[in-house]
């Protein structure tokens, strides 16, 4: 193959040779975790600015948990922690207060909960079973809540 056919092929062919859901990569066209993009106005009072900021804030958190895509939002998370993208999900029924799947490559395994909050119960569970890999949404989670997994579990515990 010469230089000159490398260089002009088409890389979403390469990715139709792989396993991998050629869909599911055309629809990454955009993160689903809010930008930062908030400048104060220098005409507004501190006051006014800080207000601004919290109303800026609150309109994130509530368009990260009500405006996302499920299904492409737990692909970006994945692929953020270095999964393929032909993972599959299970249902851990075993879960009676939070909506726990296990994400399987093949090769990498981790359970991820999208839910709003996490139950108490979950907490626990994860405190003495720190081998499990858990993913969950940091705003799922109070500064305790967050600790205890943390201290628990160690690497294992990610909060996106």
């Amino acid at each position: 193959m010469s230089k000159e056919k490398e260089t002009t092929e088409n890389p979403m062919e390469k990715v139709q040779s792989h396993d991998w859901n050629k869909e599911r990569l055309e629809q990454l066209k955009q993160s689903n975790f809010p930008r930062v993009e908030y400048a104060p106005d220098p005409e507004k009072t501190e006051e006014e600015n800080i207000e601004a900021l919290k109303k800026y804030i609150r309109d994130k958190e509530a368009q990260l948990v009500t405006a996302f895509n499920r299904e492409e939002l737990i692909t970006e998370i994945l692929i953020k922690n270095g999964f393929k993208l032909n993972y599959t999900l299970t249902k851990q029924e075993s879960f009676k207060k939070n909506e726990i799947l296990l994400a399987s490559d093949g090769d990498k395994e981790t359970l991820i909960c999208l839910d709003v909050t996490i139950a108490d119960e979950t907490v626990e569970h994860f405190k003495t079973h720190p081998a499990q890999k858990l993913i969950v949404l940091e705003r799922a989670l109070d500064t305790t809540k967050k600790w205890n997994l943390k201290h628990a579990m160690g690497d294992k515990f990610n909060a996106f």
